[in-house]
């Protein structure tokens, strides 16, 4: 065998002896990325429980907060307007910025639960609100604090005929 041949041989099994590691290295690189992928999932599954766990801690605390004191019970889940003054009413209203500012907390964290119990809390949060004359009232007075989905949801509920032009919601002819 010629100089030439032997070149060609070698050039031949270098280019070989390349795409076998570069197969190797594809096929690594491949399992790889299954197994990230799968780690991810898990990640996912593990942020929406905590998400979830974090939800319903935050609602057995409200849960709590009206088992240490039944007499707020009625102003938030038996449509009981608000007292018109003394420690109650302070009490009253401080517990409706609470569920406000729960619905506001849930709908933020939402995007990270499954669609089905997304739609439950919304559904739950509508009819909460929509039978609770305090929570009304703490909306129309205060929903220029809150959020976009918050008011997307609730100003519906509140409002059913839709927010009159030029009115903040807590100003006279509003709702």
């Amino acid at each position: 065998m010629n100089l030439a041949g032997t070149i060609a041989i070698g050039t031949l099994l270098v280019v070989a002896v390349t795409m076998l590691i570069s197969a190797l290295q594809t096929y690594q690189l491949t399992a790889q990325t299954r197994l990230l992928t799968e780690a991810t999932r898990a990640t996912n599954k593990i942020n929406t429980a905590s998400v979830a766990l974090n939800i319903n801690s935050t609602m057995h605390d409200l849960g709590r907060l009206l088992i240490k004191h039944p007499e707020l019970y009625p102003y938030i889940y038996g449509g009981r307007p608000i007292p018109e003054a003394g420690p109650l009413r302070t009490r009253v209203l401080t517990t409706a910025e609470m569920f406000l500012d729960f619905i506001s907390m849930t709908l933020d964290q939402s995007p990270l639960l499954a669609n089905e119990t997304a739609e439950v809390w919304q559904h739950y949060f509508r009819d909460l609100v929509a039978g609770s004359c305090v929570l009304q009232q703490w909306w129309r007075e205060n929903r220029e604090w809150y959020e976009t989905p918050v008011r997307n949801l609730l100003d519906p509920v509140v409002f059913p005929n839709g927010l009159e032009p030029g009115k903040r919601a807590g100003e006279a002819g509003a709702g």
